[in-house]
């Protein structure tokens, strides 16, 4: 079983993310992180795969990307934003992110 950690705010926003990796034949389950501490446990738990929003209240993805890089450097961070430009695509990348998609 594939293991996702979602950092997300969104509930709802979590759950689509993880009901369309199901529908796409992905065998996985999922847990949402809203914090920087919900974050750590989280890769405590040995993610395959980390699946991260650019913004949250008082904890943003950047910040999320520099911890996994430290603590998980081997497990794939990709951003899922609603802001995709071509700057935030390239700083992400460049700071160590797998990719970078559009919600």
């Amino acid at each position: 079983m594939f293991r996702v950690l979602i950092v997300e705010d969104d509930s709802a926003a979590a759950e689509l993310t993880l009901q369309t990796l199901k529908r796409g034949g992905i065998a996985c389950v999922g847990e949402r992180a809203s914090s920087e501490q919900a974050f750590r446990v989280g890769l405590l738990r040995a993610p395959d795969l980390i699946l991260s929003d650019s913004n949250l209240p008082g904890f943003d993805g950047q910040a999320a990307l520099s911890i996994a890089r430290a603590e998980r450097p081997d497990t794939p961070l990709i951003f899922v934003s609603c802001s995709v430009s071509e700057d935030r695509h390239r700083d992400a990348r460049s700071n160590g992110a797998s990719g970078y998609v559009s919600k």
